[in-house]
């Protein structure tokens, strides 16, 4: 997922909290919360191409959300690390 930078003097028209509730073969689908700005209706849910994100047997929602048992080598720790910070996003909508 490559980020873009917004440039400034744009208007932000709508922003909102994702939370990543189930992974599937093809798709992450993610809890749309804390919505702010145009009054987008039904917006519940997204899910987003799979693609973009690692592509490991460990990236599942079991792995992501445990608590792991303290005698695990480090590397382990570090990879649930590396797809907890997919757990939650943001997403911004604005003028171009």
């Amino acid at each position: 997922m490559a980020e873009e930078k917004v440039e400034q003097g744009t208007q932000e028209l709508f922003t909102a909290q994702l939370e990543m509730t189930a992974i599937h073969p093809k798709v992450v689908r993610f809890r749309v919360t804390s919505h702010k700005g145009l009054g987008v209706l039904g917006l519940h849910h997204i899910e987003v191409d799979r693609a973009d994100f690692p592509k490991d047997d460990d990236f599942n929602m079991d792995f992501i959300n445990m608590d792991l048992p303290t005698d695990l080598p480090k590397k382990v720790f570090k990879r649930q690390a590396s797809f907890r910070m997919y757990k939650t996003l943001a997403m911004k909508i604005c003028t171009v």
